[in-house]
């Protein structure tokens, strides 16, 4: 009798990648080719990533600097000078003065732990600062006028001049500003005028239009 041909069903299995534990430290028979992977492969499947939670976070916060910047005038009354004497301008009225940095009285004090001079600025912080000044001036009768700006007690930056070989005038106004740098410890400006003149005087205003000294921190160094 001869054979009866057989047909074997073929039957393919999978399993999931997660439920693989497979090791391949020692070669492995794959059909006819041997395959060396030398390191282990365990449950791999799907990863999962989720949102993660972050907490004790602070909100961040700035710290505030009183970068020093100042603005004062001559009110109340002129002030009264000597004819061809350099004087410095009173300017008592502050507008303003961030860091307590400007001394507006006739006498000596100390601010943040420096001495200033009277009607100076000396700012607590070193930097770059711009600094401007305007006088009002008047006398009966003049020659000459002119205003500036001391640093330490010296004249460092002079601005306007009136010079006039013939003729007389009544009312001068003139001033300058600059950059200037101060180291925060020990600098100060201060704003003088001068004129020569029957009896001259550095005019005020009630609102500060004139006659006025200012300064602010532009930048450090």
């Amino acid at each position: 009798m001869s054979g009866v041909p057989y047909t074997f069903a073929t039957q393919t299995s999978s399993i999931p990648l997660s439920q693989l534990d497979v090791n391949f430290s020692t070669p492995a028979t794959l059909g006819n080719t041997t395959v060396s992977l030398g390191n282990t492969v365990t449950n791999i499947g799907n990863l999962t990533l989720t949102n993660p939670t972050l907490t004790n976070l602070n909100t961040p916060t700035m710290a505030s600097t009183a970068y020093p910047a100042f603005s004062a005038y001559l009110s109340g009354s002129q002030q009264n000078i000597t004819s061809s004497v350099t004087t410095v301008l009173q300017a008592n009225s502050k507008e303003y003065d961030t860091a307590g940095c400007y001394n507006n009285t006739s006498s000596s004090a100390t601010l943040n732990g420096i001495s200033v001079p009277a009607w100076s600025f000396a700012p607590n912080i070193a930097g770059y600062y711009q600094v401007n000044m305007e006088i009002n001036g008047n006398c009966t009768s003049g020659s000459f006028a002119f205003f500036t700006i001391y640093k330490n007690g010296s004249e460092f930056k002079r601005g306007f001049v009136a010079n006039y070989s013939s003729g007389n005038f009544s009312q001068i106004c003139g001033g300058t500003s600059a950059l200037i740098y101060l180291n925060g410890t020990s600098d100060y400006i201060t704003a003088y005028g001068a004129i020569t003149g029957t009896s001259p005087n550095f005019y005020f205003s009630s609102n500060g239009s004139w006659s006025y000294f200012q300064a602010a921190f532009v930048r450090s160094t």
